[in-house]
C-alpha cells in the first residue's frame, strides 16, 4: 500500500472537537466516490429522515481506496484516545447529501463508542456545515475535502442544508478500544 497522507498530520484541539487535515490526493477522493457509486445498489441503508437514508454502509473491500484514509484517521484517533492503533476498532458509513438535503441532529452515544467523527471526500461551497452542539454553544465547521473532525460520541451534531449544486460526500466513523465494555 502506498503512503498517500502526511505521516503525522497535526491534530488541533478545539473546545468540543479535534481537527486534522489529511493530504489526500484528489485522485483518491475520486476513486472513493466512484467505488461508492458503483456499490450503491448493494449498500445497506439506515436512518431514513426527510425521505433520505442518512447512512449508507458498504464493506471496506467494496471501497478499497478508502483504506489508507481510514488508516490515517485510526492513527489520529489512537493518539487522542492514548492507545496503540492496533487496539482501535471502528465502524464507518457514507453520508451522501444531494442538494437540498440535511442531516438531522443526533449523537453516537449508543454502545461503547469512545470517539466519533467525519471525513470529507467531496465538498463544494455551501454544501452544508457540520454543527456541533457543545458545552460552549454551537460550533459551525465548514466542510472541506480532506478535513477530518473528531468529537465525543455524546456530542449532539447535525449538518445544515446542502445549498450547493453538487453531492456532498463524507464518511462517518465511530471508534471503540479493545477491552471496552459498556458506556463511558
Amino acid at each position: 500500500m502506498r503512503q498517500i497522507m502526511n505521516d503525522h498530520p497535526t491534530i488541533t484541539r478545539f473546545d468540543d472537537c479535534w481537527q486534522l487535515r489529511l493530504d489526500t490526493p484528489e485522485a483518491v477522493h475520486r476513486d472513493i466516490a466512484a467505488q461508492l457509486e458503483a456499490g450503491l445498489d448493494q449498500a445497506r441503508r439506515t436512518h431514513l429522515f426527510g425521505g433520505r437514508y442518512e447512512n449508507l454502509y458498504l464493506p471496506l473491500d467494496r471501497v478499497p481506496a478508502l483504506t489508507p484514509v481510514l488508516d490515517a484517521i485510526v492513527t489520529a484517533a489512537a493518539g487522542i484516545l492514548d492507545v496503540e492503533p492496533a487496539h482501535v476498532r471502528y465502524g464507518f458509513w457514507f453520508n451522501r447529501m444531494a442538494p437540498g438535503d440535511t442531516t438531522t441532529r443526533h449523537n453516537h452515544d449508543d454502545l461503547d463508542e469512545r470517539l466519533s467523527g467525519t471525513y470529507y471526500i467531496r465538498t463544494a461551497p455551501g454544501c452544508g456545515d457540520l454543527v456541533l452542539h457543545g458545552r460552549q454553544g454551537a460550533t459551525r465547521i465548514s466542510a472541506e475535502e480532506g478535513l477530518c473532525v473528531l468529537f465525543r460520541p455524546d456530542l449532539d451534531h447535525e449538518v445544515t442544508r446542502n445549498d450547493s449544486r453538487t453531492i456532498r460526500l463524507s464518511i462517518g466513523i465511530n471508534f471503540t478500544v479493545d477491552g471496552d465494555s459498556g458506556r463511558h
